[in-house]
């Protein structure tokens, strides 16, 4: 029984609801008029369809009405307080390159001075960049820079940007090579040129451009090799020897360096001075020796008043070189011998 009423009352409530927008759709508003909100604004409102025909329309003052003060409005009769009415916003020209400016209007009602200033959303201009112009900053082996400034009115903005492909590359010149002193045996001297272009210490060297010095030997040193019969070795280092590594050396054959090396000549005379032997042994060879006998010859000189006579007597070898022969000997009275060589 309840669910019957219920959808009973539910096509009633349907029924009354067309009925209503049939009426409205006939209406054409004879008795419309306008009803304050009572915040400055006001409906359109038709009694008879019981539509609002316009709603919260802004309420308007009458010509001579002030701004700000307060007002009726001439279509609802509402009181509301007159608010400016702002003409076209214009430009105050003040917007900067990476800022918005501002722009203002005046109100438009008569006699009203009041103007409203608001942000140009949009107005910055931006930066209006000159050409590039190099720096003059580039090396021989970095790009330098080049610079661009703003040219609007009091915008001193600059951007500065690698400028690409402007590195010189080094300036060596073939007139200004410099060969070092640093050859070796094994290898040739090198030469070497700095970079022209001022400011840039840059040097470029090369080697080897020459032949290698080789080993130069000069002073050549007996080994003590030598015998009495056969010629010994001599060496000799290199000239550079101990520097870049250079241990060379060189043996050659001492030539002439063989033969007897003679120690000191002893002499021995005989009874009575009738004779004299020289003998030497070789320093190489204990069992090497040589001896002379010599030839006495004997030269007397007279006694004087004042001097004493003597007899001098002389060994004369055979060979002035093996071995070496005594020239002389004195023989004093009483018997004393002295050498004279």
């Amino acid at each position: 029984m309840k669910k019957k009423l219920g959808i009973l009352l539910a096509l009633m409530l349907a029924l009354l609801a067309l009925a209503s927008l049939s009426l409205a759709e006939e209406c054409t508003h004879p008795n419309a008029h306008y009803v304050a909100n009572g915040d400055g604004t006001h409906d359109y409102y038709c009694s008879d369809c019981h539509r609002v025909l316009v709603s919260r329309e802004a309420c308007t003052a009458p010509a001579s009405a002030d701004c700000g003060y307060q007002s009726k409005c001439v279509k609802c009769l509402g009181t509301f307080t007159v608010k400016h009415i702002w003409g076209t916003y214009t430009s105050d020209g003040n917007a900067s390159c990476l800022q918005d400016g501002t722009k203002t209007a005046e109100c438009t009602r008569s006699g009203c001075l009041a103007t409203n200033t608001v942000q140009d959303v949009g107005s910055a201009t931006g930066h209006n960049w000159s050409e590039y112009v190099s720096n003059g900053d580039a090396t021989c082996v970095k790009n330098g820079t080049k610079t661009r400034t703003c040219q609007n009115k009091g915008c001193n903005a600059e951007e500065t940007v690698e400028d690409k492909g402007t590195a010189m590359n080094h300036l060596f010149s073939d007139e200004s090579w410099i060969y070092n002193d640093d050859a070796t045996c094994f290898k040739g001297c090198s030469k070497w040129r700095h970079c022209l272009r001022p400011g840039c210490t840059s040097t470029e060297t090369i080697f080897p451009v020459s032949d290698p010095l080789g080993h130069t030997f000069t002073n050549y040193v007996s080994n003590g090799d030598a015998t009495c019969f056969k010629d010994g070795t001599k060496t000799a280092k290199c000239v550079r020897y101990g520097k870049d590594g250079c241990t060379a050396t060189d043996t050659v054959q001492d030539e002439g360096s063989a033969g007897h090396v003679w120690g000191a000549v002893t002499y021995s005379w005989a009874d009575g001075l009738t004779g004299c032997t020289a003998s030497r042994t070789c320093t190489r060879d204990a069992s090497h020796t040589e001896t002379a006998t010599a030839t006495i010859t004997v030269t007397t000189v007279e006694p004087t008043c004042v001097n004493a006579g003597k007899k001098v007597y002389t060994a004369v070898f055979p060979s002035p070189g093996h071995p070496p022969r005594p020239s002389s000997r004195l023989c004093l009275p009483r018997d004393t011998a002295t050498r004279l060589w």
